[in-house]
Formats: C-alpha cells, sequence, structure tokens
C-alpha cells in the first residue's frame, strides 16, 4: 500500500518479487445504466480517482462506442448501484455509493446531470439513515410512475421520494432476506429481491409502507441470483 519497498544491494543482481494489490473495492452490486435520450451509458467502476473517491465511467455509444469521462463521487469510497431518473429537470442518473464516512448513514445517494459532459455529481442532501452496509449487496431502482426510488442497504430497503429528496420508510428483509439481487415492474410496482434462494416480493403500489412477502422459500428455484421484468410482458426472468 507504500507503494515502495526497501532493499539492501548486494553484488551482483538485486531482485525484488512483487504482488500488485489493492485496496479499493469493487462495485459490490455494478449495473450498465443506459440513458436512452442521449444514447451514454454509465456503469460503476474499481478505479478511484487520484483523491480515492469512487467513480463512474460515461461511455458515449454513438455514432461509434467511445469513452467519455470518469465521474468522481466525492466522499465515496466504492460505488454500488446506478438508475436513470427522467422525471428530474433535467434528467439525471442516480448512483448509490458506500461513503467513507465512519458514521451512519452509510449510503449516499449522487446525482449526475446527465445534460451537462462537466458537472460534477452531486450527493444529496437525503440521509438514507436505517440503511445498513458491509461492501456487498445493496442497489437502486427507479419508480418513475411514482416519481420516487428505492434504495437498497444489504438486509433493507427505503423510499427515496423525489424531488423533495426526502428518505425514509425502511424496511428489513431480515431474518431470511438480502438484496443479492432485485427489480422492480413499473406496471404492478411489484418488486422483487432474490438471496440466494430466499426471494421476497414487495407490492409497493402507490403507497409509503413497505411489506415484503416470502415468495417460494427453501430453494425452491435453486440457488437464485440475478433478476429483471420484462417490459412487454411483465414476466420475471430469473436466473439460478
Amino acid at each position: 500500500t507504500s507503494n515502495s519497498v526497501v532493499v539492501t544491494i548486494g553484488s551482483g543482481i538485486t531482485e525484488v518479487d512483487f504482488t500488485d494489490t489493492s485496496t479499493q473495492a469493487c462495485g459490490g452490486q455494478s449495473l450498465i445504466i443506459i440513458d436512452q435520450a442521449h444514447n451514454h451509458a454509465y456503469a460503476p467502476i474499481y478505479k478511484n480517482d487520484v483523491n480515492g473517491d469512487a467513480q463512474i465511467e460515461e461511455v458515449n455509444l454513438t455514432p461509434t462506442l467511445s469513452f467519455d469521462r470518469f465521474i468522481s463521487l466525492p466522499g465515496a469510497k466504492q460505488p454500488i448501484s446506478a438508475t436513470y431518473n427522467p422525471n428530474s429537470t433535467p434528467p439525471t442518473m442516480l448512483v448509490e455509493a458506500w461513503l467513507k464516512t465512519t458514521v451512519n448513514p452509510p449510503i449516499g445517494v449522487f446525482s449526475v446531470d446527465t445534460t451537462c459532459n462537466t458537472c460534477p455529481a452531486i450527493l444529496l442532501p437525503a440521509a438514507t439513515t436505517g440503511l445498513t452496509y458491509m461492501g456487498v449487496l445493496g442497489g437502486v431502482l427507479e419508480d418513475s410512475p411514482n416519481n420516487r426510488a428505492f434504495v437498497a442497504g444489504d438486509f433493507n430497503i427505503g423510499i427515496l421520494n423525489q424531488p423533495s429528496n426526502t428518505f425514509g420508510n425502511v424496511v428489513s428483509l431480515l431474518p431470511d432476506g438480502c438484496t443479492d439481487s432485485l427489480s422492480l415492474n413499473l406496471v404492478t410496482d411489484t418488486m422483487f429481491i432474490a438471496c440466494g434462494g430466499n426471494n421476497k416480493i414487495i407490492q409497493a403500489a402507490n403507497t409509503q409502507t413497505l411489506v415484503p412477502k416470502t415468495f417460494f422459500p427453501n430453494f425452491k428455484f435453486g440457488y437464485t441470483d440475478g433478476n429483471a421484468f420484462d417490459p412487454l410482458t411483465n414476466i420475471l426472468l430469473l436466473s439460478t
């Protein structure tokens, strides 16, 4: 970690063998999010900036695939997940990140202006109090019809109300649930949460009260992981 080594040089050849490692944390639930209005992609990445802050990468998909920029997340040590918010003015990319702070909340949500390629990421004032995070799992989903986002820690989920950016209504998924992978059906407002072989659903609707319900427990589908809703048929696609 000090990027240096001290050796005593004698006669002949002095050779130093080392293993290159890093203390940076990888993105736990990294996703590639598409801004369809501008045909740009955003992805949480492994590389931190010169200040040790986490970053996401923006890639221009037209007319040819090309690197656009790295976007720093000030005060964050690891990107977790991202989602596109079409309701904000201008449209933004919401990026969930693990913060460097040693006090709660351990999770913050950054806003990235998708119309400005020089504007910095801004940490929203909403304190995601009640969310826990240990370096894995987590995720963020945009519920655009209801102008809100669901922000997940490792074993809990809360609601980020927009545009006020107030946060609350945190619900625990314990004792047998976690946020290994989660997806949202925008038509029925049904959230599906996979955690190994223990799965849960939340029928969010327009309510501010989140109630997780067990969905076929005891590894009925095997060891479940990634999932997503098909927007055309509303059918859940689940990898096992």
